[in-house]
């Protein structure tokens, strides 16, 4: 009997592991059942094991199933002789993080990221000549979109700290996804 546990689902609102792509559901129900439905396929216990794909909250009140790029999380996986999967037309209706944007909680708009800091702030930023923040800064400023869990990001934020721009207190506040429900705290 297969056992898989996911502790929690809030782990995702970490951002993006890599390449996951997105099967978007109308709601958590929906994608509840289709991660368990693969689960069921797979011959899962149905008690410590009930759901196979962790399902994400999207900010238009949508939630997808996250397939993972490769391995057991991917789009069709073996397991203990059981072959179960995306069907072909749901493969085809998957969608990347670029194609959802600012649906993924942690994908947020440069006007919001910059919202994140005061207006004195953004003045010592801008006026920076730092060889991190002054490229980084104007790369946020030049995309529509900034994905807070980026390595660009996260590092520009913390070279800001180090050069005493932001208090580190801040970092959390401006690195925080949009809060949106978590569909089931925890599988079972």
């Amino acid at each position: 009997m297969l056992k898989r546990v996911i502790v929690s689902l809030a782990l995702l609102s970490a951002g993006p592991a890599g390449a996951q792509s997105y099967l978007v559901q109308p709601n958590a129900a929906s994608c509840l059942s289709r991660s368990q439905a693969q689960c069921t396929a797979l011959h899962c216990d149905g008690t410590q094991t009930k759901y196979w794909w962790p399902c994400q909250t999207l900010t238009d009140g949508t939630v997808a199933v996250v397939v993972e790029p490769t391995g057991p999380f991917g789009q069709s996986v073996t397991v203990n002789g059981a072959t179960a999967g995306l069907t072909v037309g749901e493969v085809a209706t998957l969608l990347s993080q670029a194609t959802l944007g600012t649906k993924l909680p942690w994908v947020i708009s440069e006007a919001a990221f910059a919202a994140r800091f005061t207006p004195v702030q953004i003045s010592a930023i801008n006026a920076s000549v730092d060889s991190i923040v002054a490229p980084s800064w104007t790369a946020v400023k030049a995309a529509a979109t900034t994905d807070l869990t980026s390595v660009g990001v996260t590092t520009l934020v913390n070279r800001l700290v180090t050069l005493g721009l932001i208090p580190a207190s801040q970092v959390q506040t401006i690195l925080a996804p949009i809060a949106v429900a978590q569909v089931g705290s925890a599988i079972p």
